[in-house]
């Protein structure tokens, strides 16, 4: 039976800004938040040791749940035909960009050793992570500033890459995503210090391109404008994303015109 999902056109539309990403994307994508303890029952955060074995320190890919999240990757990827990879340092606090970079690692390896017939070429994927969102902690969940931001992208680097600093499979992140800008104290952070870190990221090729993403249609809105006036050049942002504004009880995203004066 046939499992995979459609595809729509995506990197061919960015490809007149000099964008390499996949001319062609899933419309379904692989959402890699469920690789952390975030959605467990209580039972099952005690019969898992959750709070002392499924940290980004203590993970082990041989544990059987890292070995089943490990699957679905590859499920996703070889059985369905999604290429889309969401993941984030927040999702289970940096154990979701570990296990999606040893379940990419496992994959071309495999494929590489034993010369398969399925071949997935890296360029075929678009792995998005993000930054912005961090730790559990109050305290500590939000850092937007400059070098916050460099050292998170440096750091989703070596976690995608399968723990390899030289991360030789993974190249560089496809889309570096701007995580719940809304929760920002002032814009003028964004505006001076994560915008401007974000594209040195993208300049020293730690990613193809750069997006946002978040709830709020206002604030993503507010964003492009103010960033348009600022910088003059509309091509910072490569890719918006949002949830929850597509449905039946919400179809906004298409339905409600932002007004300029929402402020």
């Amino acid at each position: 039976r046939d499992e995979s999902v459609p595809w729509r056109e995506f990197g061919s539309l960015l490809a007149h800004k000099g964008t390499v990403l996949p001319p062609k994307v899933s419309i379904v994508g692989l959402g890699c938040s469920s690789f952390s303890t975030f959605f467990w029952t209580e039972k099952e955060q005690e019969q898992e040791d959750a709070v002392n074995s499924f940290t980004p320190e203590k993970l082990k890919p041989s544990h059987p749940k890292v070995q089943e999240w490990i699957s679905t990757v590859h499920y996703a990827i070889l059985n369905c035909k999604i290429n889309v990879l969401d993941t984030a340092p927040w999702y289970g606090h940096g154990t979701s960009e570990i296990v999606v970079g040893w379940a990419l690692e496992e994959l071309f390896q495999k494929q590489q050793d034993e010369q398969d017939t399925q071949t997935v070429h890296r360029n075929d994927l678009c792995i998005n992570t993000k930054v912005g969102r961090y730790e559990a902690d109050a305290k500590l969940q939000f850092d937007f500033s400059r070098e916050a931001t460099l050292k998170s992208a440096r750091r989703s680097l070596e976690r995608l890459g399968g723990g390899n600093k030289s991360c030789n499979f993974l190249g560089a992140i496809d889309v570096l995503q701007l995580h719940d800008p809304e929760f920002a104290a002032t814009l003028d952070i964004l505006i001076q210090e994560t915008i401007p870190a974000m594209v040195e990221c993208r300049s020293n090729g730690w990613c193809k391109a750069l997006g946002l993403t978040g709830y709020p249609l206002e604030v993503q809105y507010q964003i492009f404008q103010i960033t348009l006036e600022k910088y003059g050049d509309a091509s910072i942002w490569d890719q918006s994303l949002t949830y929850c504004h597509f449905n039946l009880h919400d179809s906004s995203l298409v339905n409600r015109r932002i007004s300029s004066d929402f402020s």
